[in-house]
């Protein structure tokens, strides 16, 4: 590059860092004169000041735009910018309701420009997963709407309901051979499904059946026989295993499966499920101490299993574990055992295990192990831990265990879990225990973690990871955390049931603060009293209050106004209810406004149920710029439930 280019792209840099400082001075300058003539207009000789404040407020405007131009840039339509499968996507991610499309929203996009109505209408993927429920109005109709504009692309139904599919039905049959994926599921949990496959088909391109887990569908007769008789289903996931479907034919097409049967019985079947990924185990059956098959029965398949996901909610057989050791990326663990040490040694071969739920019961006769063993280092990254003493139950109020064996337990979950970088605990982890592996070499590589505590009383004690990251607490009343505090946090998250998040929250405990989310059963932030003060690295609030929200967000946003210097920096805020609207614009107007050096506005405004005639002014707002204040019957309650409740709009 030349030296007249070079100093060329020097001027050019100077004059743009010119340009916006002495943007700032102007705009610093015209909010002070906006500021001195409000207080004119309530002087009765100042009767011209308004004229003269709506010309300086439509020039700071400008002024605003054009700093937001040279920001950001000029903000093209999105269709225009991003390529078309990229903005296809994100329709069909904003728009989507349940596990099918919203027809309704996809037609009010439509209405935004000719663009996007070409676009939605002759993007077919939109229109080809239909949803067939009797919870959606004039579904009919709707169905009818998408099988024209996905023309003759593939479909995918969604079916939750008996009733929704025999209206259905006579609509759908022309388009059979377009169905190439169903998603069967139960609106009701005691709703029989077998007259729909009764009723289905034929679907000579049916590539796969997913059935839904949140009311588990058994593999009945009437099940079996319609994935038998479409040869063309390739893969069938969620079933509810049975003796029938083990000895049929559309066992080898089952992907995902759902297991209330003993796992000795399960097993020698597993070799002819080729492209078996998950085996769900629901039931507990006996097994001793927690590691033999219930019968006593031992089974070593012919062919290595393809496990990606292993849930257990019995008592584990180790050897099932074994079997799957090369696959098993998550795993998640609902056992009753004597002693941990065999559990955790079959953990460490699980060589490409990634996230581990591990909910232990202990119970049984006492089993201290103190002898020291080298293992291996586990693989997983994200640990969730539940451990229950069985001495907690009435029944079992003799099987308290010996320390020995818990500090055996913290041992060997310290030179284990070397690699976690996620670390969640539920109610139920003693407290000792939880202090003593946050703070041995496990704490190092935490970036992440979750304390679900509800009765710790000396949480406060512990010390904080040196390189976390994120921390969220579940606490309840009286608790003392107050010595709780971390420079390196930047996310925080605290659910109280009580008034400790008053004390608990200070600026100097947490220097590195950016998003802070607050879920409390009534507000008890004081802002007058500092507590956030000297947090300018604070960037997000979240508040979310359970009893009385809409007057606590009210008093929220007032104290917001009274302490803007609590929380100088201040970018976004979220809140569960909407306050009081005359609060909310007076929040941002005063927070958005001003003249000091550093300051930042509030852009992102995260609040339900906004009605559409404040949507525009809140959006100037956010941007930066002055907005004429909707009058007071349009802010109150009373306007708004009249223009809701409008019949001619």
């Amino acid at each position: 590059m030349s030296k007249e280019s070079t100093d060329n792209v020097s001027l050019e840099t100077k004059k743009t860092v010119f340009d916006s400082n002495a943007s700032l001075m102007k705009r610093a300058s015209l909010l002070e004169r906006i500021e001195s003539l409000r207080r004119l207009q309530t002087d009765p000789t100042g009767s011209k000041a308004g004229v003269k404040l709506s010309t300086l407020m439509e020039e700071y405007n400008q002024l605003m735009k054009e700093y937001l131009l040279h920001q950001y840039g000029p903000r093209a339509d999105p269709y225009k910018r991003l390529p078309l499968e990229l903005f296809v996507g994100i329709v069909a991610l904003a728009t989507r309701i349940g596990y099918g499309p919203n027809i309704d929203k996809f037609l009010v996009l439509t209405l935004i420009s000719h663009s996007w109505k070409m676009a939605i209408l002759s993007t077919t993927s939109l229109w080809s997963n239909i949803w067939i429920s009797t919870r959606i109005g004039d579904s009919n109709a709707k169905i009818q709407t998408a099988l024209v504009l996905s023309r003759s692309s593939p479909l995918t139904l969604h079916i939750d309901s008996n009733r929704a599919w025999q209206q259905a039905e006579p609509i759908i049959y022309p388009h059979c051979a377009r169905v190439t994926s169903l998603r069967i599921a139960k609106s009701r949990p005691k709703d029989n499904q077998d007259e729909v496959f009764s009723r289905l088909g034929p679907f000579i391109h049916l590539n796969s059946v997913n059935f839904d887990d949140l009311y588990r569908i058994e593999a009945s007769t009437a099940v079996i026989r319609f994935i038998e008789s479409n040869t063309s289903i390739k893969r069938v996931t969620g079933l509810l295993l049975t003796r029938e479907l083990l000895h049929s034919e559309a066992r080898r097409v089952i992907a995902s499966v759902y297991s209330p049967m003993r796992p000795s019985a399960v097993l020698p079947y597993v070799e002819t499920m080729p492209i078996l990924e998950s085996f769900t185990l629901l039931d507990p059956w006996p097994i001793g101490d927690g590691y033999h098959f219930g019968d006593g029965t031992k089974y070593t398949p012919k062919v290595p299993l393809i496990w990606r996901t292993y849930v257990d909610f019995g008592k584990l057989s180790i050897p099932v574990l074994n079997l799957a050791a090369n696959s098993l990326v998550k795993l998640v663990l609902h056992i009753c055992i004597c002693d941990a040490r065999p559990l955790f040694m079959t953990l460490c071969n699980l060589s490409v295990l990634y996230e581990l739920h591990l909910y232990l019961e202990i119970g049984g006769a006492h089993r201290s192990n103190t002898e020291t063993i080298s293992l291996a280092p586990c693989t997983a990254r994200v640990l969730l831990l539940h451990l229950e003493d069985s001495s907690i139950r009435p029944l079992a109020q003799q099987r308290a265990k010996p320390q020995e064996w818990y500090d055996s337990f913290v041992n060997d979950v310290s030179s284990i879990f070397t690699r976690i970088q996620r670390l969640s605990f539920s109610a139920f982890v003693p407290t000792d225990i939880l202090l003593s592996i946050i703070q041995s070499g496990l704490g190092e590589s935490i970036e992440t973690l979750i304390v679900d505590s509800v009765h710790f009383q000396s949480l406060g004690s512990v010390q904080v990871p040196s390189n976390l990251q994120a921390l969220a607490i579940c606490h309840g009343d009286g608790e003392n955390l107050l010595n709780l505090r971390s420079e390196t946090v930047k996310t925080l998250r605290v659910q109280s049931s009580g008034s400790a998040t008053r004390q608990f929250i200070r600026s100097d405990q947490w220097p590195a603060l950016i998003s802070l989310e607050v879920v409390v059963p009534s507000y008890t932030l004081d802002l007058s009293r500092g507590q956030f003060r000297n947090l300018r690295t604070l960037r997000l609030i979240r508040l979310y209050v359970t009893s009385d929200s809409k007057p606590a967000m009210t008093r929220f946003c007032r104290d917001l106004v009274l302490n803007i210097h609590t929380v100088p920096c201040l970018e976004a805020l979220a809140l569960d209810e909407a306050p009081e609207w005359d609060i909310l614009f007076i929040l941002l107007e005063r927070y958005n406004f001003r003249t000091e050096v550093g300051s930042t506005r509030i852009a992102d405004l995260h609040i339900p149920g906004v009605p559409s005639w404040l949507i525009l002014p809140l959006n100037q707002l956010c941007e930066g710029k002055f907005a004429d204040r909707p009058s007071n019957r349009e802010l109150s309650w009373v306007g708004n439930i009249g223009a809701i409740l409008d019949t001619s709009m």
